[in-house]
């Protein structure tokens, strides 16, 4: 019943795309809050229609990695800092 973060999706390439265009975690929920905005960012994104989210996770911030990584997101290459992930949902 408390606010922990919160995330933002917009379209993306085409109307079945949503990309997260932003991610926050309170730093006193972080270390485990991670997974469940994901699985939320996977729901919120199923109701809005979407086949597949994108996102951009900085390089220098190796637990967001992981989180995305344990949650199906796939890297798609690295450039400018950033990596460019993606996760088809089923």
């Amino acid at each position: 019943g408390r606010e922990v973060g919160f995330f933002a999706l917009r379209v993306g390439v085409g109307p079945e795309v949503r990309h997260l265009t932003y991610v926050f975690v309170a730093e006193e929920m972080r270390g485990g809050t991670g997974h469940l905005m994901a699985r939320w960012i996977e729901d919120a994104a199923r109701d809005l229609g979407a086949l597949t989210i994108t996102l951009k996770c900085e390089l220098d911030n190796p637990a967001a990695l992981r989180v995305y990584e344990a949650a199906g997101f796939e890297e798609l290459s690295r450039r400018g800092g950033m990596a460019t992930m993606r996760k088809d949902l089923d």
